[in-house]
């Protein structure tokens, strides 16, 4: 008996030995605002692993700034209101390569740098969740200042935290060179003076997820929110009142939300009254030559110089857009709600166009080599203030071919200037299949754009007449007639010789004077190439 209750004896003593070690082992610090020697001393004199928990107060100063962690290590605030403060002066962590860093809880201030992150440089794998960074900037006399709270070139994961007033030359509040995810997050009223108000993935390795976040009030020259030119994947946020503003770099103000370069996806979100000076209020694809999706998307309220929610533009951007609603959305030259145009590819699926408004194009307009694709989309209430009701397909600046294929469409109530108008393809070529046109609605193919600018009588009281036929179009071969008509059937048709380009031609109408009485109106009958569904601006009241 007295055998066993040694061996007893001796394994209580064993299991007390080892929890004493794991103990040990587990060792953290906590330290206090007054605490000597500050934060920088608690990681210096800290282990690997360790976790050094910080009471409420306010961290600032040479002890408490501008620090290097070089070993794995958590940082964590022990309440809700512990603040580092760098004064606008200073920075606070740079992380260095192959170490791992976990932040929680943290309030982050007042930063400053020269160059990188003046919150955070982080080259290392870094957590950050429930921090807020607040009035952050990076600043010096030269454009390379990155990241107005946080620079990454390593690894970091961002969850539930706000980011407020930060400000950089790129990324206002991030700028990302390495692989960055964020989740549950806000970004309100940050600013970059270049590319990305929030934040700016660049195209050297730059990876970005974003999840479930909220961009508000945030300003850049290009991407008021996020400036991409790296890999961006963004799925169910809210993009609000973002905008891009003019600079004297020359740079253009595109992508009041998000301006794209790269590679990109954008999932269930909202983009709402963004806005930009040139095209894509809500968001600008330009020179990328691979595919962009967006996909189950609200666009209401955003506009643009072009493309009042999405502008997709130069060199082979390759837009897919499905199952999206546009409503509301407002551009002050050409595609109220999308603009696709200078290689430009564009497939639309499953979409609803409403109450969209441009000068050319209410809905979508697609010029200058662009190629469109529209399949099973409503449009309704579209306007134009002067061709495409719902859809320009027309000429730009340059005279090249674009191609509009259409299928399985509805069209209701859209209006181009005083005219029920759903569809004007100007230049281009247009296949239709399984379009649904309200009575009012319309639709316009035309190559020659043959008008009649004035009627005069040849003498006082002759019954004949002076046409003037203009060619703002395609050139007229000899196919085309004029048409005198009386209030149901043809008079008489004349035949129109060629025409060239900015041409006017004067035709002499000699009418009987049977009918002097009857006459009604002249009309262009082009052979063709003219067909028309309740659209009357070709025709001319007879005087």
């Amino acid at each position: 008996m007295k055998k066993v209750s040694i061996s007893i004896l001796m394994i209580l003593i064993v299991i007390l030995a080892v929890s004493m070690v794991g103990t040990v082992s587990a060792t953290n610090t906590t330290i206090t605002s007054t605490t000597n020697g500050g934060l920088i001393t608690a990681i210096k004199n800290s282990s690997a692993n360790e976790i050094i928990y910080l009471e409420n107060g306010v961290y600032k100063g040479k002890n408490n700034t501008g620090i290097i962690i070089n070993k794995n290590l958590t940082i964590q605030g022990n309440g809700n209101n512990v603040v580092l403060n760098g004064e606008g002066k200073n920075s606070i962590f740079n992380i260095t390569k192959k170490v791992s860093v976990k932040l929680i809880n943290l309030k982050l201030i007042n930063a400053h740098s020269m160059n990188y992150g003046a919150v955070i440089n982080n080259k290392g794998s870094l957590s950050v969740s429930g921090c807020n960074f607040t009035n952050n900037h990076v600043s010096n006399d030269d454009d390379g200042v990155m990241g107005g709270a946080i620079s990454n070139t390593g690894s970091l994961n961002v969850r539930s935290c706000n980011f407020t007033n930060n400000k950089a030359e790129w990324g206002g509040a991030i700028y990302n060179e390495g692989s960055l995810s964020l989740s549950n997050s806000n970004f309100t009223s940050n600013k970059a003076n270049y590319g990305g108000g929030a934040i700016h993935n660049s195209d050297n390795s730059g990876s970005l997820s974003v999840r479930s976040c909220n961009f508000t009030n945030n300003k850049a020259e290009y991407g008021g929110a996020i400036c991409n030119s790296g890999s961006l994947s963004v799925r169910s946020c809210n993009f609000t009142n973002n905008k891009v503003f003019p600079q004297n770099s020359g740079i253009p103000a595109y992508g009041g939300a998000i301006h794209n370069l790269g590679s990109f996806s954008v999932i269930n979100c909202n983009f709402r009254n963004n806005t930009a000076i040139l095209g894509g209020g809500a968001i600008h694809n330009s020179d990328n030559s691979g595919s962009v999706i967006v996909k189950g998307c609200k666009f209401i309220n955003n506009k643009a110089e072009w493309g009042g929610a999405i502008a997709n533009t130069y060199d082979e951007g390759s837009l897919i857009v499905r199952s999206c609603n546009f409503i509301n959305n407002k551009a002050e030259t050409n595609g109220g709600a999308i603009d696709n145009h200078r290689n430009g590819s564009l497939s639309l699926s499953n979409s609803n166009f409403t109450s969209n408004k441009a000068n050319y194009g209410g809905a979508i307009s697609n010029w200058n080599f662009g190629s469109v694709s529209v399949k099973g989309c409503r449009f309704i209430n579209n306007k134009a203030k002067h061709t495409g009701g719902a859809i320009s397909n027309m000429d730009g600046v340059w005279s090249e071919i674009r191609t509009l294929k259409l299928n399985n469409l509805v069209f209701k109530y859209n209006i181009a200037g005083k005219v029920y108008n759903a569809i004007d393809s100007y230049k281009g070529k247009v296949s239709k299949i399984k379009i649904s046109i309200t009575p009012k609605d319309g639709i316009t193919v035309k190559k020659p754009d043959l008008k009649i600018t004035k009627i005069t009588k040849v003498t006082k009281n002759s019954n004949s007449r002076y046409v003037y036929l203009r060619n703002n179009g395609g050139k007229i071969a000899g196919k085309s007639y004029l048409g005198v008509y009386d209030a149901k059937t043809k008079i008489k048709s004349v035949k129109i010789s060629s025409i060239k380009v900015g041409e006017t031609l004067r035709v002499k109408v000699s009418i009987p004077a049977k009918y002097k009485s009857k006459i009604k109106t002249f009309k262009v009958d082009i052979k063709n190439t003219l067909k028309e569904i309740y659209e009357d601006n070709n025709s001319y009241k007879a005087k």
